[in-house]
């Protein structure tokens, strides 16, 4: 809302992101992990790797940390006029989120704090004597968010081989069976920035 510093007029106004209820609190995201799991199965999880925590850095900044490591995956901070920034702490090859929703190429995860306000941006308002006064709002149910990025298969060639069986008998050159490779036809794989996981083929 609009600022009053009262009739002690203006001191100043600052902004901070915090924590409330501890200093590492669950942000309810994971980091990838390719060694986990079947990348075929999705009942096996796989690529859930260890619990992202939020920590305080107590400086007005949060940072999500793989738990159990020193390993900062992103930055929560907040300038002076109140723009929050959420960023990777790697702008040029991030760490990579695990996303459970194996259907959907784009799948969005957020931020999930373990209860409300608890992830918290803070404006405080000084006045010309000192006396100030705060308020909060939630950024930590849904607001900050990671999509995904998904494999991709590029434009396949023509196909112009055949596969023919000839029923004669075998010794009168009958075919009984005939193979045509298509890996070479298929687009080329692009996994995306989620890393190899498996490539299987059907006929279906």
């Amino acid at each position: 809302g609009a600022t009053d510093y009262g009739t002690d007029t203006e001191g100043s106004t600052t902004y901070g992101v915090e924590l409330d209820g501890g200093t590492t609190v669950a942000s309810g995201l994971f980091i990838l992990d390719p060694s986990v799991g079947d990348p075929s199965d999705p009942s096996t999880d796989p690529g859930k790797g260890a619990a992202i925590n939020l920590v305080d850095n107590a400086d007005g900044t949060v940072s999500g940390v793989v738990a159990g490591t020193s390993n900062v995956v992103f930055n929560i901070s907040v300038d002076a006029s109140g723009v929050v920034t959420f960023a990777y702490a790697d702008s040029i090859d991030p760490d990579n989120i695990w996303h459970p929703d194996t259907t959907d190429h784009d799948d969005a995860q957020s931020i999930l704090a373990t209860t409300a306000d608890t992830l918290l941006v803070r404006k405080t308002v000084f006045d010309a004597d000192g006396d100030s006064t705060s308020q909060t709002i939630d950024i930590g149910n849904g607001v900050l968010i990671i999509e995904d990025d998904g494999p991709d298969i590029g434009e396949a060639d023509a196909l112009t081989a055949t596969a023919t069986l000839d029923e004669s008998p075998a010794s009168e050159g009958g075919v009984y069976s005939a193979t045509i490779n298509l890996g070479n036809v298929f687009g080329a794989t692009d996994y995306g920035t989620d890393t190899e996981g498996s490539t299987t083929y059907g006929v279906e």
